[in-house]
């Protein structure tokens, strides 16, 4: 299967069991329609030490986080207290934007605000086309563990997502067999050449 046709498949095959934000994110997906724009599920976000964040979809090329919130994120004054908090520490530790869709509004309300998201990604996109710094979302290259190794290096934009922590052994030329424990996988190794170091899926 083509690995962007399996990717998107299952994205929002996950989103299935939420019906609002399945809507939502096939919606924004589809007037997109543009299969250079990369979409992450669930992305971790470190608010602060004891606290983390896993927002429903972001977009890496554009920083930006897109949460979905049906009504019950409405529930109480406490919930909208905290919800506004976390959108802000989202903000203020990523230097990214966070959009809400509010479901809580009319089907036209919803369309309006998922055409001004996918209005502001298409400029963005524009502009980044035009001054040369936009990067194709490429998951045959990305999730190849070869294509890195043959860079030499790995940025922090670079933002590497691999389909497991094979893959990831194999970019540091780690063994592979030292993560199975029986029926087991351990969720870590030691970096072969910098032991200060552990390889981790995530």
């Amino acid at each position: 299967m083509n690995p962007k046709v399996e990717y998107i498949s299952r994205l929002l095959q996950k989103t299935s069991f939420k019906a609002l934000e399945n809507y939502c994110l096939t919606r924004l997906w589809h007037k997109l329609d543009n299969d250079e724009i990369k979409f992450v599920p669930q992305q971790y976000v470190n608010r602060h030490i004891e606290k983390y964040a896993l927002t429903d979809v972001y977009l890496p090329q554009f920083k930006i986080h897109i949460e979905v919130n049906e009504p019950a994120h409405y529930d109480s004054p406490e919930r909208i207290i905290a919800d506004e908090i976390r959108k802000n520490e989202i903000e203020e530790k990523t230097g990214h934007c966070l959009f809400v869709i509010d479901c809580r509004n009319d089907l036209s309300k919803i369309h309006n605000d998922i055409d001004s998201i996918v209005n502001l990604i298409r400029e963005e996109t524009e502009s980044q086309k035009q001054n040369g710094t936009f990067k194709p979302w490429q998951p045959e290259r990305e999730q190849n563990p070869n294509y890195w190794k043959s860079k030499k290096k790995i940025h922090e934009v670079d933002e590497i997502i691999f389909k497991s922590i094979e893959d990831i052994c194999h970019l540091f030329d780690a063994d592979f067999s030292k993560t199975k424990r029986g029926f087991l996988r351990q969720g870590a190794i030691k970096h072969p050449k910098k032991k200060l170091y552990n390889l981790v899926a995530s």
